[in-house]
């Protein structure tokens, strides 16, 4: 296995040094001595091809390996990687001895190593544009020998280094500005800004390259100083590579390069977190290996730093390409705003003053267009974009990953030799801290009540269990159908469905070779992080609680919201009591209850009232919290304040912000502007800029509601984000009605796709619009032209386009169609669970929406027209034009002779409508079916006769209805109509129709003398009956009125 975890490493290094290759290498120390992989090698360290060097596969013999190593080493001996004086036996290495190969890629790799820490603190820093001044590359460019004159390479602007001088220090700012100017002023270099790149790196010996560190204490200082970037990773120092088996190193160092990944203070130190870090590592640089938590266990020092060095090589690339991401998007930014003050003075006309402010801006427009067209030609742009976009799907990647073991809890091992528990734990780096170990049984086990009991569904691979506290209502001895008390003995094989882990009560127990060990990574109950969150607030550590908060939010919110179990206080009480104003501020943001009660009937506004946190007060308030909220004592806020002067501010600010809202409201906007200059002259300052205080919308929400611009650029100026969040998870472009408003927040760089809690983006917004107000194309043209994305769901699967149809906007769509030209949005139409547009359309009651969209070839998913035709006909759908409805469903092929659920047709639903008989000439006149019957046997005619619907029987009649159909209590329509004369009388019917009528009718009335007859008769019949058994009664009694 050590063997197998040096290759591993190895081979990683090798593949960064190869990336030319087609397929990259599986054994460094085989794959050598095969195809052109060595000629790779050399090419990855010169950067030219050598002549002499040939495939491998060509030599036939180890004197011709050995000459093929030998030139590798006079090409690394010329460029100075390997010392003149080295002794290297190639006829050795011919031999394929894995020591001595080894010690040739150890003296590449420490020279890797050292060029990497040479460069590695510009490549630390956290300001994009010195990131990316100096292109970090380990292979040389080479001056073709054909050239006569030596090629000048493009220098990095000036304007990259602009804080170069602010970072370094005072005492050095001549002597920097002087070599930068003079580095650019040289022909050629095979490191372009090698020299600059230095500057940053204060701990290079002044003796040069012969005095760097070694190999493993460059590799230390890389890891200590990432540990020293990320949040709260300087609790942590690396002194040894030993070290590196703590699996919170790696979490810290992979939010150095991804900040926000991992949130190490709720992960535990076990190597299921480590092999998640490494595994995220390795996909934030696009590779892949089998390197493990247990090949840092095995593995020797040099691999262990080979493998480390692969991490930072490709890690700094990737750094660079977010830094270059993040330079070209902040550019452009800015490019368009220069652009536009530009346009704004042209329009004006120029005056002297503005003469001058035009150059200005001229020359900074031309100052940003440089620094664009440097990084266009320094770096692949698009390339850089990609990688920085499929890095934030890795670590959404992670966090799901991480959510979904919060569930499981539970990971297995195989065990790869004879071994003790506890042998086991040391050798993989298992932390048993929140259970015993667990083994699967393979013969019968006893079962007494103290012992626990793990199963795992085979099918569902899902674990069940009863002692974590996470699954309630479960009982493992239930499922097992056994005995609730006392001890069993458990048969395993009785269990086919299930496999059954036993808990081990001992570390000592003995694992046989590949037995499955089951342990548990996470507590089994929120309890663990509400305790852990709770005194996070406490401590008032914010950096940890915002990871915290971002984190939980999505994957458990109820920790959140957790509470102390005695007192009741909530986190939100426990930041205003400690006065952690950040803290508060984040939870807020995150939806935590504003006025929530403790046990004493106290809100957050009584602590930071009572403590006199004056900024804290004044947050809740702006956020509307209750300041007469009562206790369980009936006193208020108020009351329990010492400081009368305290009292009066309180009660004078909240005065303020209840009389302020009602006007800002209703669009008194000079308040806005008042408060938001008051604050920006700190006359009367907010405690946030930030806070949601008119009725859940922030001042940079609501000015960008009303289309005040001037407001809007006085926040961003308060360095307010652009795309700061409202209650509903809007940003500013959400709310925006206006063109000038989008075209300036978007400058500022609104995010166009951001999607609000609803998940509608901008682009939703705008296509829906304001109702029975027109479109506002120009804002729509802005965000497409933007890049806005035309193929976004919400969280009820509609596109754009879907709220667009839902209001009837042709022209809306006409937009979104002539920007879909890789017909991206098309395609997605027809796959989502969403309601097709004519659907949308025509259900909203915009009928010449929907004509547009059917004779543009849009069409209806499956049993939409039917759903769609029942809905009109049952009223469903407020449409006042049903007749053109349903004439446009019937052109698109909606099935007529159709069911609704109830077993009626359309054409029994038209049967009723006695105000709009047009539907039923509709339906007749396209062949619906006039005698289809419904689950009572009943015709449409039947419907008609019992609304007395004379003009729609007619019709019926007219196209072939059975008068004589009967339903299943066996009468028929006729027999159903209630005044015969009124429908004579309706002159609807022909004379045939009418005699039969006339005969129905006098059918009726025989019928009715004969019911009347019948119930004369039944009555005599009764009366009769009673009399007969009151004789009987009477002549059965005896005479007591005889004397004797």
């Amino acid at each position: 296995m050590p063997q197998q975890s040096k290759i591993t490493c190895y081979t990683a290094w090798a593949n960064v040094r190869c990336s030319s290759l087609d397929r990259p290498l599986s054994n460094v120390f085989i794959d050598l001595f095969t195809n052109t992989h060595l000629k790779s090698l050399v090419e990855g360290f010169t950067g030219r091809s050598p002549k002499n060097m040939q495939s491998m596969t060509c030599c036939h013999s180890s004197r011709q390996v050995a000459a093929q190593f030998e030139l590798l080493l006079v090409e690394l001996r010329t460029v100075g990687i390997i010392p003149e004086n080295s002794k290297i036996d190639c006829g050795v290495i011919a031999k394929k001895n894995t020591k001595r190969i080894t010690e040739l890629l150890w003296r590449l790799i420490v020279h890797d190593i050292q060029f990497t820490w040479e460069r590695s603190s510009q490549l630390q820093l956290d300001n994009d544009k010195l990131v990316c001044s100096v292109c970090f590359m380990w292979t040389p460019k080479v001056r073709s020998p054909d050239q006569e004159k030596s090629i000048q390479q493009t220098s990095t602007p000036l304007s990259f280094f602009d804080d170069l001088e602010t970072l370094i220090g005072s005492k050095e700012q001549s002597s920097i500005s002087s070599l930068i100017e003079s580095l650019q002023l040289q022909d050629f270099e095979p490191f372009p800004g090698r020299e600059v790149a230095k500057i940053f790196n204060r701990k290079i010996p002044k003796e040069g390259w012969d005095y760097y560190p070694s190999g493993v204490e460059c590799i230390l200082d890389l890891i200590n100083a990432h540990l020293q970037i990320a949040s709260e990773g300087h609790k942590l120092l690396v002194k040894d590579l030993s070290d590196l088996i703590d699996s919170h190193v790696w979490c810290y160092l992979v939010n150095s390069f991804m900040p926000g990944t991992f949130i190490v203070e709720m992960l535990p130190c076990d190597r299921w977190i480590t092999n998640l870090a490494l595994k995220t590592m390795e996909e934030l640089i696009c590779t892949s290996t089998s390197f493990t938590s247990q090949d840092l266990l095995e593995v020797d020092s040099k691999a262990l730093c080979a493998y480390i060095c692969f991490i930072f090589m490709s890690g700094y690339k990737f750094k660079q390409s977010k830094a270059v991401t993040n330079c070209i998007r902040d550019l452009h930014l800015l490019k368009s705003k220069l652009e536009s003050q530009l346009k704004t003075f042209t329009a004006k006309g120029q005056e002297s003053d503005q003469s001058t402010q035009s150059s200005e801006l001229q020359k900074k427009l031309e100052k940003i267009k440089n620094e664009l067209s440097w990084l266009h030609a320094s770096y692949d742009v698009p390339f850089c974009q990609n990688w920085s976009e499929h890095a934030y799907k890795v670590q959404k990647k992670t966090k799901e990953t991480i959510s979904r073991k919060l569930i499981e809890l539970f990971e297995t091992v195989i065990v790869p030799r004879n071994m003790s528990m506890n042998d086991l734990c040391l050798s993989l780096a298992i932390a048993f801290k929140q259970t015993n170990c667990f083994y699967l049984a393979m013969e019968k086990e006893t079962f007494p009540e103290s012992r626990k009991i793990v199963l795992q569904d085979k099918k569902t691979k899902k674990f069940v269990e009863d002692f974590s506290g996470y699954q309630l209502n479960v009982s493992v001895r239930r499922i097992l159908k056994l005995p609730l008390t006392g001890v069993v003995e458990v048969n395993p094989n009785a269990y086919p469905d299930y496999h059954l882990f036993f808990e081990s009560k001992t570390r000592n127990k003995k694992l046989k070779m590949n037995m499955c060990v089951l342990y548990q990574v996470f507590p089994g109950s929120p309890g663990y992080w509400q305790q852990t969150f709770l005194q996070t607030i406490k401590n008032g550590d914010f950096e940890v609680v915002k990871n915290m908060v971002q984190f939980f939010k999505d994957s458990c919110i109820d920790v959140i919201r957790s509470k102390e179990s005695v007192s009741g206080n909530e986190s939100l009480h426990l930041a205003c009591r400690k006065g952690h104003f950040d803290i508060a501020h984040e939870l807020l943001e995150n939806g935590v209850s504003l006025d929530a009660r403790n046990t004493n009937g106290l809100t957050p506004f009584f602590f930071a009232a009572g403590k006199q946190h004056r900024k804290i007060c004044q947050l809740l308030i702006e956020w509307g919290c209750d300041v007469q909220a009562k206790d369980l004592k009936n006193r208020t806020a108020f009351d329990g304040i010492r400081s009368e002067k305290f009292r009066r501010f309180l009660l004078s600010y909240y005065a303020y912000w209840s009389s302020a809202i009602p006007m800002i409201v209703h669009g008194d906007t000079d308040i806005l502007e008042d408060i938001v200059h008051n604050h920006l002259t700190n006359m009367s300052f907010m405690s946030s800029p930030r806070s949601r205080c008119i009725n859940g919308s922030t001042l940079l929400h609501t000015a960008a509601y009303f289309g005040k611009t001037d407001i809007i650029e006085t926040l961003l100026q308060l360095k307010v984000d652009v795309n700061l969040l409202d209650y509903k998870g809007a940003t500013p472009l959400h709310r925006s009605r206006d063109m000038e408003t989008m075209q300036l927040l978007i400058y500022h760089g609104a995010d166009v796709n951001r999607s609000d809690a609803d998940g509608n983006t901008p682009l939703h917004v705008i296509c829906f619009g304001e109702m029975k107000k027109p479109a506002r194309l120009d804002c729509l043209e802005i965000l497409l032209s933007c890049k806005a994305a035309i193929d976004r769901w919400n969280n009820k699967e509609l596109l754009p386009i879907h709220c667009a149809a839902m209001q009837g906007r042709i022209d809306v769509i006409q937009l979104l169609c002539k920007f879909d030209s890789e017909e991206q949005m098309v395609t997605k139409l027809m796959k989502g669970s969403a309601p097709s547009l004519l659907y949308l359309s025509l259900a909203n009651n915009h009928i010449e929406c929907a004509k547009w969209l059917s004779e543009k070839d849009f069409s209806f998913k499956a049993e939409e027209q039917e759903e769609l035709m029942f809905g009109l006909l049952h009223d469903e759908i407020k449409v006042p034009e049903k007749v053109e409805s349903l004439e446009l469903l019937i052109k698109n092929g909606v099935n007529i002779n159709a069911f609704d659920k109830h077993g009626d047709s359309a054409l029994h639903l038209a049967a009723v409508k006695v105000s709009c008989n047009e539907l039923l000439t509709l339906l007749l006149s396209n062949n619906a079916k006039v005698n289809v019957l419904n689950r009572d046997h009943c015709t449409p005619l039947f419907f008609a006769v019992q609304t007395s619907n004379y003009y729609g029987a007619s019709l019926l009649i007219k196209h072939g209805a059975d008068i004589k159909q009967k339903n299943n209590q066996g009468v028929s329509a006729f027999d159903l109509i209630q005044d015969y004369h009124e429908w004579i009388e309706s002159g609807c019917f022909t004379e045939e129709i009418v005699v039969l009528l006339k005969a129905y009718e006098i059918k009726q009335a025989c019928s009715l003398v004969r019911n009347i007859n019948r119930k004369l008769k039944l009555k005599e019949a009764s009366q009769q009956s009673s009399i007969m058994r009151l004789r009987q009664a009477t002549l059965s009694q005896p005479c007591f009125w005889v004397q004797t």
